[in-house]
């Protein structure tokens, strides 16, 4: 079981109305005046009990159902035994068990943890059989089902220190014993749960809205201020992280959610992109590599063909032209190196392509040649849509082109 204690008397009108907040300061989690009532609510749903002291006043809650035209609801009733003996029983509640319903367990730790720690209380865990308080002048809510979230209340609420900084962001490392999962902090607090995998955790401390479940309210305005916070925060201390960061795996959520092709300036943060085009040119994250091309146009040096790669060009344009009805308009640059994992770029109006393409063979050619086209010349783009579409749509063609006839 836990205990959280709060100093001061609980005034029982925060325990049965909503909408009622009484809490200053900027915390993230009571602005509503729900979380207490949520709480009752769901833990009473999901099994659990819950019993609060306002003093030496006991506060305890019982369920019972009841139908409203033709569905059954779990109404709360409330039973107060006063400092003399006495008892008020079945007071009703203005909610039901009904009340938050989506909500997880962990969500209910966030409501009471969070609450302790506005009002710099404590929790304790332990078996309380019997349990009673002392002394009056002081919130004691017991609950039963609650241990293993204090357990993992690393997840819940952000235990390390940030390793960079910047206007409305902290930067932390993932900590195996407060678990790797995937989420998103305001204010210290989890706010967001997120498919792709992180490589770092996020904590937002500049003004965002939160849902009345206190997750983000605009996922995309979290988004833009990471990546703002990114650059603002990289300097010599962090560009290991930053690196990495940068060169993020294509389906994490650094590389499909942050784009660091705005207006903010950071001489430091382009100079870490442009040491990376030099080394992982295949691997940095797109929107940088736009950030240095608005700034400084990337111009690959030119490499002298050789009479073979001369014949594999010519070839590979021959077979896209002839078999698969593409003409090739851009104009082609081959280069030496174009990175590493690089094969081929598509600029503006120019194809670049890397002699370690032809090194693979006159098919690779094409295959590079005819991606480059479909950049430079169509304008669709990388893991898009329209680029898959495009290409299962010609490997339908070409299938009735075999048969002889359309579908």
């Amino acid at each position: 079981m836990l205990i959280f204690r709060n100093p001061g008397e609980i005034d029982v009108r925060l325990i049965t109305t909503l909408g009622v907040n009484v809490k200053e300061g900027d915390s993230p989690i009571g602005f509503f005046g729900t979380g207490l009532k949520y709480a009752i609510a769901g833990l009473l749903r999901n099994g659990h009990s819950i019993v609060i002291w306002s003093g030496l006043t006991r506060y305890t809650f019982k369920v019972e159902p009841q139908a409203v035209r033709g569905k059954e609801f779990g109404f709360i009733y409330m039973t107060e035994r006063k400092p003399d003996g006495s008892f008020e029983t079945n007071v009703p509640l203005g909610f039901t068990t009904d009340l938050g319903k989506t909500w997880a367990d962990w969500m209910f730790y966030r409501e009471l943890a969070s609450n302790v720690m506005d009002e710099h209380g404590t929790i304790e865990q332990g078996e309380f059989a019997g349990f009673a308080p002392l002394h009056g002048d002081e919130t004691i809510i017991v609950v039963d089902g609650l241990d293993q979230c204090h357990r993992d209340r690393g997840e819940v609420f952000l235990q390390t220190k940030p390793f960079a900084t910047a206007l409305g962001l902290e930067i932390h490392r993932k900590d195996p014993a407060n678990g790797l999962a995937n989420y998103l902090y305001y204010r210290g607090v989890r706010v967001a749960d997120l498919k792709q995998r992180t490589l770092f955790n996020y904590n937002l401390t500049g003004q965002h809205d939160l849902t009345e479940d206190r997750t983000l309210k605009q996922l995309w305005a979290a988004q833009w201020a990471i990546a703002r916070g990114i650059i603002e925060a990289a300097d010599e201390n962090c560009a290991n992280e930053i690196e990495t960061i940068l060169l993020a795996p294509p389906m994490s959520f650094e590389n499909q959610n942050l784009s660091f092709d705005n207006s903010t300036q950071s001489g430091f943060f382009d100079s870490i992109i442009e040491r990376l085009m030099k080394r992982h040119l295949g691997r940095l994250n797109h929107s940088a590599l736009m950030r240095i091309k608005s700034r400084k146009p990337l111009v690959p040096e030119p490499a002298v063909m050789t009479k073979v790669e001369q014949t594999q060009l010519a070839l590979a344009k021959q077979f896209l032209r002839d078999v698969l009805k593409v003409e090739v308009n851009s104009p082609i640059v081959v280069s030496d190196s174009l990175g590493d994992g690089i094969f081929g770029l598509a600029m503006k109006d120019q194809i670049f392509l890397s002699r370690k393409a032809f090194a693979r063979g006159t098919k690779y050619v094409a295959v590079v040649l005819i991606e480059e086209w479909l950049h430079a010349e169509q304008g669709l783009d990388d893991f898009s849509r329209e680029f898959q579409t495009w290409v299962l749509e010609k490997m339908i063609s070409i299938g009735e082109e075999l048969q002889g006839r359309p579908l």
